[in-house]
């Protein structure tokens, strides 16, 4: 009973058998009349890319339908998009697409997919090809090398460089600004940024400079550039500072910058006490911290100390900041860059829309470093001032208006000061930078208004694929307001990538100073040329060598007064050529870093026109928080 049972169900199975070789034998015949599409790519050159797609027709009728690329971002088409095509039965047809891939395209691989359609627009099957983007490393370090006349002992020093990478990865860059003999202060900075791909990004080092530099002449400032966890060497300048001031008496306005700081730590408050002999010392409190509102946040930074011969503390670098939404309201130690010196105790308001293109700036400032001197604030030496932009968060294309008014004691004057700026984009490659300002002064017991002014000129570009240019010329009238009044300056430089790990790199220029001043007689000029090559090396291991070649042709009155009044008040010359290598290693975490330095060369007396030999030699070592120098 049980086997009659069994038997039942033997025709059920063949039923279910046979439906199953039926629908496979449907879908084979389906499969095999579909088209087929195959992509074959070549290369045309470094920028183009050629795609030739085959279409295959396997079934017996004539097929008729398009194809459609999809394209990453950088990937630009030069043949069309949708492409409409008709293969007859059995039979095959070629479609081509040549492919432009964009300089600013980023490195990695890049999918390419194709999807063909029929007439009725339905989708019939889609194919994907790997494009493989080559790393390019392009970055270069421009900075202007005309020097910086310092006239008012109380300003800060501004040292502005253009980190440029015309490469297609993004680059972490380190900064290192080098002021030798900076008393106060460490003589060694770093400063870290991230600069993406085909960004010039500027960089400014500001700091003021201690008494001993300001009894030079003129003094170096050194700026390394590094990029990358290994901190591979990519360019090196040298910034000549001059001091232009008049050489009557003054005091040190600022004799312990050391304990200042360059910042705050956020979130944290540092106490400290030092002990200096018996009857000096000296007690500090820095920090710094945010607190959230309901509607935006507060952020409060700030340095005090007070040394036991002082009966007023110093405040400096303090500073209370509101951010709703983007706009900042400051009050406290307020600077801003501009071509007056705005410095000291006060408050500036930043507005500005969302996308931070369009931003307004005004602020009042008392150029008083010290937010608790016993001065009466707007006194005797203090500023306002506004600045509208335009594009302001846009390195192509923007404008930018200003307006200071200043009341000056040491020249005695009224300063109004107007500026504008123009900078433009034209294509991917070249950036032109268009300032100019003028000025109205009115001097104490001098009458009549006095008018000056001043115009700059900056560009960058590129000429074919690796060679980078840039310059710039600067010149202002001798009794224009400001740090660099009376100065010509031509500056042209250049920057070539010889191969993968091989960059030279090189600049010219040309400075001439000769301010002037109704209120003091500063009888100062100088005349300077200077030319420098570097080239880098490949690397050794964790080793990055460079070697550079420096020329410096100066002509100034200011070295008459070393050689007493034999030789009066004529200008003297003086010129040098060193030839130099420089080496760096890096620890593979990056921990310890080791920078040598050895220069030599030959300059000329400027008394007997001889030539006499210099040699330098310098080592650093540094070790996370510890920093040890040598030269």
């Amino acid at each position: 009973m049980i086997r009659k049972e069994r038997n039942n169900y033997i025709p059920y199975i063949y039923i279910l058998l046979l439906c199953f070789f039926a629908v496979g034998g449907l879908k084979a015949q389906s499969e095999a009349g579909m088209p087929g599409v195959e992509i074959r790519q070549s290369a045309v050159n470094d920028q183009i890319v050629s795609h030739i797609i085959k279409v295959t027709n396997p079934s017996a009728s004539a097929f008729h339908g398009f194809i459609t690329p999809a394209l990453p971002e950088g990937l630009r088409n030069l043949t069309g998009t949708s492409r409409t095509l008709t293969v007859a039965p059995g039979d095959s047809a070629f479609v081509s697409y040549k492919l432009v891939m964009g300089k600013n395209m980023p490195a990695g691989r890049k999918t390419v997919s194709y999807t063909l359609f029929d007439e009725r627009r339905k989708r019939l099957l889609s194919r994907e090809v790997h494009i493989d983007i080559e790393k390019r490393e392009r970055i270069f370090l421009t900075a202007d090398e005309a020097p910086i006349l310092v006239t008012h002992p109380e300003d800060s020093i501004r040292i502005s460089v253009l980190v440029n990478n015309s490469g297609n990865t993004e680059e972490e860059v380190t900064l290192v600004f080098n002021v030798p003999q900076l008393r106060g202060a460490p003589p060694f900075t770093e400063i870290k940024t991230t600069v993406k791909a085909m960004e010039q990004k500027p960089v400014v080092y500001a700091f003021i400079p201690s008494a001993n530099l300001l009894s030079a002449e003129q003094f170096p400032v050194h700026i390394t550039a590094m990029k990358g966890k290994e901190k591979t060497l990519f360019g090196n300048k040298t910034v000549t500072v001059q001091n232009a001031a008049s050489n009557r008496p003054y005091i040190d306005v600022n004799p312990n910058v050391l304990f200042s700081g360059y910042g705050s730590d956020d979130n944290a408050l540092t106490l400290s006490y030092r002990q200096y002999n018996a009857s000096s010392g000296m007690w500090q409190a820095r920090g710094g911290g945010y607190v959230n509102l309901p509607a935006g946040y507060l952020q409060l930074q700030g340095n005090l100390y007070q040394y036991s011969s002082q009966s007023t503390p110093m405040v400096t670098n303090t500073s209370l900041m509101y951010k709703l939404y983007e706009n900042e309201f400051t009050l406290g130690n307020v600077s801003e860059q501009a071509e007056l010196p705005l410095y000291g105790r006060g408050a500036k308001a930043l507005f500005s829309d969302d996308e931070k293109d369009k931003t307004l700036t005004v602020g009042a400032i008392d150029q008083n470093f010290n937010l608790l001197s016993r001065e009466a604030w707007f006194a005797d030496y203090y500023s306002f001032y506004a600045v509208g932009a335009v594009g302001a968060s846009n390195y192509k294309n923007g404008s930018e208006v200003s307006y200071v008014y200043q009341r000056n004691p040491y020249e005695k004057a009224f300063f109004h000061v107007a500026g504008a700026q123009w900078r433009r984009g034209f294509g991917d490659d070249w950036n032109i930078d268009l300032k100019a300002h003028a000025s109205l002064s009115r001097y104490e017991g001098i009458p009549g208004d006095k008018f000056s002014g001043s115009g700059e000129l900056m560009y960058r570009g590129k000429l074919f694929s690796e060679l980078m240019l840039n310059g710039s010329a600067y010149y202002s009238d001798g009794y224009f307001p400001g740090s660099r009044k009376g100065t010509l300056s031509l500056s042209q430089g250049l920057s070539q990538k010889l191969s993968q790990t091989v960059y030279l790199s090189g600049n010219v220029s040309y400075n001439k100073t000769d301010p002037k001043s109704y209120v003091y007689d500063y009888r100062y000029s100088s005349e300077n040329v200077y030319g420098n090559a570097h080239l880098s090396l490949p690397g050794v291991g964790r080793w990055s060598p460079s070697v550079f070649y420096q020329y410096r042709g100066e002509r100034s009155s200011s070295y008459s007064s070393y050689f007493g009044s034999d030789v009066g008040d004529r200008p003297l010359d003086m010129s040098s050529n060193r030839l130099g290598v420089q080496l760096r290693w890096n620890s593979r975490d990056g921990g310890h870093s080791v920078y040598g330095s050895l220069e030599g060369g030959a300059f000329g007396d400027p008394l007997d026109d001889a030539w006499r030999q210099q040699w330098k030699a310098s080592l650093d070592y540094s070790y996370k928080w510890l920093t040890i120098n040598s030269s």
